[in-house]
């Protein structure tokens, strides 16, 4: 649908990397849907203490505007962001009602429906806390060139397409590949710090799928140094990122212990995206960090195990992001 170039889908962010990068790459497809200029907005503290709009740090979105856009006389939709949409996503719910942040219909108040692409208003703020996929996967195949609308393919297509890294992060990504992973190399997220999951699943499912593909290296993605060590201990060649790590506990992404937020996500990219290219893949879904390696890798069949696919606090939070508008 053909809009006039003076429409803007103002994406907001809210969250860790891997929700950041659902929303944005999904509010990108959005407006490609609706025909609006994308304007990303990363300008809090999450990853940057000067408040840059950190996107830019990581990704080179096409298309993205890399300054807001005038918005003095122009409409906005939600009504909610009249005046105020330079404030970031979570002060402004801190100073509207604290209990939104989590509130699974936040979205219904800071956020257009993506399920519409015909509001009028002159910018339209689009957010959801894990992304839009759910309500845009049956209309992405023209914009993302995929013959398939799974959801897992949606995502990854829109990953690629809309949230390419910098050069400097491929770099860094390319030359730990090449330098560290072996013939065969299973990757292993594991997320233990204000999170958990069963760590001794995730050791047993490792050692399988390693001797399932005849794997002889391990790659690590952890935020917590005890991991490191059980790891060490279970297999012959482990290899990880250097990377800081908080005290345990504590988490691992906007933490006030971290003294360089942009390295903080530079590192946490690496890391997904190492995971995506390995020839295996051991995680838990709970994490989006977990799923965002899956959607972008290009694994053969049998090599990626979900030891949360048959949890059903899990599915029963899938089903409901599919109901919830």
């Amino acid at each position: 649908m053909n809009r006039p170039t003076d429409q803007y889908a103002w994406i907001k962010a809210k969250g860790g990397m891997g929700n950041r990068m659902l929303c944005a790459a999904s509010g990108m497809l959005w407006a490609e849907l609706a025909g609006r200029v994308p304007f990303i907005d990363w300008r809090d503290d999450a990853y940057s203490l000067e408040r840059e709009n950190s996107i830019f740090h990581f990704f080179d979105p096409p298309g993205a505007l890399r300054e807001p856009p005038l918005t003095e006389g122009r409409d906005v939709v939600p009504a909610v962001w009249k005046d105020r949409l330079d404030s970031p996503l979570a002060e402004t719910i801190q100073a509207d009602d604290p209990s939104l942040h989590s509130s699974a219909f936040a979205h219904r108040r800071y956020s257009i429906d993506a399920r519409r692409t015909d509001q009028p208003e002159a910018i339209a703020v689009f957010w959801h806390y894990t992304g839009r996929f759910e309500q845009l996967a049956s209309r992405a195949a023209g914009p993302l060139e995929i013959r398939t609308a799974s959801l897992r393919s949606v995502i990854g297509a829109a990953m690629k397409r809309y949230l390419p890294p910098v050069p400097s992060l491929r770099d860094r990504i390319d030359r730990f590949r090449n330098g560290s992973f072996g013939k065969q190399t299973v990757g292993v997220h594991v997320r233990y710090t204000d999170r958990t999951t069963n760590l001794d699943r995730l050791l047993a499912e490792t050692a399988r799928l390693a001797g399932k593909i005849d794997a002889d290296t391990v790659f690590l993605a952890t935020d917590n140094a005890i991991v490191s060590e059980r790891f060490a201990s279970a297999f012959p060649r482990v290899v990880e990122t250097e990377k800081w790590l908080p005290e345990p506990g504590q988490v691992m992404h906007q933490n006030a212990a971290c003294a360089d937020r942009k390295e903080n996500g530079m590192e946490a990219l690496t890391d997904m995206n190492l995971l995506a290219a390995c020839d295996g893949l051991v995680y838990a879904s709970r994490s989006t960090f977990s799923v965002l390696s899956h959607c972008i890798g290009e694994f053969k069949q049998g090599t990626v195990i979900d030891i949360d696919r048959r949890d059903p606090k899990i599915i029963a939070r899938k089903l409901a992001r599919r109901v919830i508008a």
